[in-house]
């Protein structure tokens, strides 16, 4: 609408003249403040409410600064980056938070400006911000230990730490430490980083570590495993081991069965005699897949009819006896003795005794049968 305005001037007929409208400046406010903890890599909807009291169309313009410590003021200010990480145009606007700022420090805020000006380029007064405190969750970290059957003292054992963090990703991945808690003899040990640790299948979305643990003494022992992202946040789990003393390894099945003490294993035909299964800390039979384990050593001897000297015959899990070597009624001995990596010497064990243990228990190291040729 244009208005009249009345002029009398000194010596005219007074008369009239139109102006054009004043335009006034449009109103503008930023809706959708989370009301929820933000985090880095949230997603965040926002929206412009705004009012032109002449109706005119109304432009937007939105800018996001990823910032340490966000303060208000016109553009980039405080310890935001001085250049926008993302900017909008609608009247609406929504963003992913930023993990990092340009300097490659964390993000900690971000900082909303929102420009609403009609099309007489008029502006809303003052420019709208927003600040967004950015919360940090903390690191997550899975470890685990290579499954053994038995830790033993002086093998080594690998230990993996599966790290990340939801808002900080693992580019870079959160730092780690090692410690590692000895039993109360405080036993010797060595850790070293196991190199190119491939990612964990169930969690591909962290980062795999590795280390050897070599531990030198018996007894309960934990490695405490504490991750701290770019904020100093942390996580910490444990990583417990029961360490044992090497046991000597145990006769647990042979073939053929061994008869009661004083009686005979009637051999009428060529017979296997074989150590079918022997349980062990590091060295078993049959191979268990355990990469620490090894094999079970065997010596297997014959005390011929009327000797006094075992002849060894087979260092195999079995060895072939043929009454047609023999005379019918000939007596002989078939003995096997087992050993591991340790080679624990069986010599207080007397000759003649058909069976030894170690132990002083049901493991057994030597087994013989008394044969009677038919």
């Amino acid at each position: 609408m244009r208005l009249a305005a009345v002029v009398a001037v000194a010596g005219l007929v007074p008369g009239c003249f139109y102006t054009e409208p004043l335009n006034q400046r449009p109103s503008a406010r930023i809706d959708g403040q989370p009301s929820a903890v933000v985090y880095r890599g949230d997603h965040v909807d926002l929206s412009a409410e705004s009012n032109d009291p002449d109706n005119d169309p109304l432009a937007y313009k939105w800018r996001a600064y990823a910032c340490t410590d966000a303060q208000l003021g016109v553009g980039a200010a405080g310890g935001c980056d001085q250049v926008p990480y993302l900017q909008g145009l609608l009247k609406t606007f929504s963003f992913d938070v930023p993990r990092l700022r340009a300097t490659g420090d964390p993000a900690q805020s971000v900082l909303v400006d929102l420009e609403v000006s009609d099309t007489h380029e008029a502006t809303a007064k003052p420019i709208q911000q927003l600040i967004i405190p950015l919360g940090d969750r903390g690191p997550t970290v899975v470890a685990s230990k290579a499954f053994h059957r038995a830790y033993v003292v002086d093998q080594p054992v690998n230990i993996f730490a599966a790290v990340g963090d939801p808002d900080d990703g693992i580019m870079p991945p959160p730092a780690l430490a090692w410690t590692v808690f000895s039993p109360a003899s405080q036993p010797a040990f060595t850790l070293t980083d196991i190199a190119n640790v491939p990612a964990d299948p169930m969690h591909p979305e962290l980062a795999q570590f590795g280390k050897v643990l070599v531990p030198h003494g018996a007894g309960s022992w934990d490695v405490q495993i504490v991750a701290t992202d770019p904020l100093g946040m942390t996580a910490m789990t444990d990583v417990p081991i029961d360490v044992f003393a090497d046991r000597p390894p145990c006769l647990e099945q042979v073939a053929p069965i061994v008869p009661p003490t004083g009686q005979t294993y009637p051999l009428d035909q060529a017979t296997q005699f074989q150590a079918l299964v022997v349980d062990d800390d590091l060295d078993v039979y049959p191979a268990s897949g355990d990469p620490i384990t090894g094999l079970t050593t065997f010596s297997w001897t014959i005390l011929p009819p009327g000797g006094t000297t075992r002849v060894p015959v087979s260092t195999t899990n079995h060895v072939l006896v043929d009454p047609a070597s023999y005379a019918p009624g000939d007596i002989v001995e078939v003995r096997v003795e087992v050993n591991d990596r340790n080679n624990r010497s069986l010599a207080g064990c007397a000759a003649n005794a058909p069976t030894c243990s170690l132990t002083g228990d049901a493991c057994i190291q030597r087994q013989t049968w008394r044969v009677e040729v038919r």
